[in-house]
């Protein structure tokens, strides 16, 4: 294979590509949606917007407020509309209809793939941000256009989770996903969890970092929005959708027994999209709601962070978690599960606190545990600040672009 002048971040681009175009499949109303996924997809997207042609492939639904910024030009959108597009026809997708809307965003995306590209010079690069439907969605164009490569993205268990949601369906979604990912060209995967769990499956795959902004996080002063919550009491903050995967329930548990049985005032507070209505209700039967705080949404989600004593990160899904990273690169003691999404962090050096999975006494004991022994905590928590270096979004996007670049099957 031969290679022009052209760069990006010393890696060379194939003079054999007359044009390169990247073309992300996602499953959400991005940019109306944020998320983990969707915080990767704006990052990496927007690092390499001017390097190479970038589409976007999404879910319309502007029934939510735009949380990303759309650059007009730079990159293109193409979004599909649904049944849940729609907001008088989106109270009645309820139970297995919602797979009938997921499946029709499959199919329209597809199609709107295939109509929108025709370039037979072009060579496409199709991310698929899931190893199901996305990847079903992008296979008319890789058909269409056998030179293009299809690359899916495992950022999580997406066959187990379909299959928890909807049990009747267990096995069609495991085999789904195994008949999917069979067609791509590239598997990634966004932790060694991940890597692991694919490789059970029968598939290799290379890893994909999540990022942080490191600079952004290390340069951060504390929020003073909330000074009557952070400057009153020790406070731990929890970053993520707010959904029961997430631990929530676990962390009003441990919040309880903190407050109720060993008699110390603590501020928990939560940042993160989803309706917290039930959580509220529930912290209100612990009779600890005054020292709960859901804010919802925030796009300074570094200076809330560095505001907080500690934060928590106990997600029950896999990957390299974006809110750890966030967490390590704020520079605050940081607790976790013990479990192999947190664990990877700990390879070299034990940067997060981790804690028996569920065990909301044993998280209630390592809060009190960190507070009582903050100074030695946070000198772990500047370690793990540096260690957090390693996950800025540039050096993912350079990742990500060698990814891309290197692949073999590439050829003049």
């Amino acid at each position: 294979m031969s290679f022009s002048n052209r760069s990006f971040n010393n890696v060379r681009i194939p003079d054999s590509i007359d044009q390169i175009e990247l073309i992300f499949i996602i499953n959400s109303p991005y940019p109306n949606y944020a998320g983990g996924i969707e915080n990767w997809l704006y990052n990496i997207s927007h690092r390499v917007k001017d390097k190479f042609k970038v589409t976007i492939v999404s879910i319309h639904n502007d029934e939510y407020p735009n949380l990303y910024n759309v650059e007009n030009g730079k990159i293109s959108y193409l979004r599909v509309k649904t049944f849940s597009s729609y907001k008088i026809i989106q109270k009645l997708i309820r139970s297995y209809l919602v797979l009938l809307d997921i499946k029709m965003a499959s199919w329209m995306m597809s199609r709107r793939l295939t109509r929108h590209f025709s370039n037979p010079t072009n060579f496409y690069y199709i991310i698929a941000l899931d190893t199901m439907y996305c990847i079903s969605a992008g296979l008319s164009l890789k058909q269409r256009f056998p030179n293009s490569k299809l690359i899916a993205s495992s950022r999580g268990p997406h066959a187990e989770i379909y299959g928890k949601n909807y049990s009747l369906l267990k096995h069609f979604f495991l085999n789904f996903e195994k008949k999917m990912l069979l067609k791509a060209d590239q598997i990634w995967a966004n932790g060694e969890d991940t890597i692991f769990e694919l490789k059970e499956k029968g598939f290799d795959a290379s890893l994909m970092l999540n990022g942080v902004d490191f600079n952004k996080f290390n340069n951060a002063i504390k929020s003073t929005d909330f000074n009557y919550i952070f400057n009153s009491l020790p406070s731990v903050v929890n970053v993520s959708t707010i959904i029961p995967i997430k631990g929530i329930n676990e962390l009003l548990d441990a919040a309880a027994y903190i407050i109720n049985e060993l008699n110390i005032k603590i501020n928990f507070v939560f940042i993160g999209k989803g309706d917290s209505q039930y959580f509220i209700e529930y912290a209100k039967s612990k009779q600890i709601f005054e020292f709960v705080f859901f804010l919802g949404h925030k796009s300074n989600v570094c200076e809330i962070i560095k505001s907080a004593s500690i934060a928590t990160c106990l997600s029950g899904g896999s990957g390299l978690s974006m809110a750890a990273i966030e967490s390590l690169a704020s520079g605050i003691p940081t607790i976790a599960w013990d479990s192999p999404v947190y664990r990877q962090f700990n390879k070299d050096q034990n940067y997060l606190k981790l804690v028996t999975p569920k065990d909301h006494i044993a998280l209630g004991l390592a809060i009190v545990e960190v507070i009582k022994n903050y100074d030695y905590y946070l000198n772990i928590a500047k370690d793990a600040k540096d260690y957090a270096r390693k996950f800025d979004w540039d050096l993912v996007t350079q990742s990500f672009i060698t990814k891309l670049l290197n692949d073999n099957s590439i050829s003049n």
